[in-house]
């Protein structure tokens, strides 16, 4: 999927508001098991899944901000 290779195009390529809400779809998913994790794995899960938000953030381009 040419969305999940972005980060290493020399040129920012602006993706459809659905892709970008798919791709938040797909964080989600990923946090959907943390109150099933052991205290031990939790912190390591909450901080990857913050980075993987802040990151999504940081692509979206100006039209999919609304700005």
């Amino acid at each position: 999927m040419e969305y999940d290779s972005r980060d290493f195009e020399e040129e920012q390529t602006i993706f459809s508001t659905f892709t970008y809400q798919t791709d938040l779809t797909r964080i989600a998913g990923t946090m959907y098991g943390v109150l099933k994790l052991k205290e031990s794995d939790l912190e390591g899960t909450v901080t990857n899944s913050d980075a993987m938000i802040v990151n999504w953030k940081l692509h979206l381009s100006k039209e999919s901000r609304g700005n």
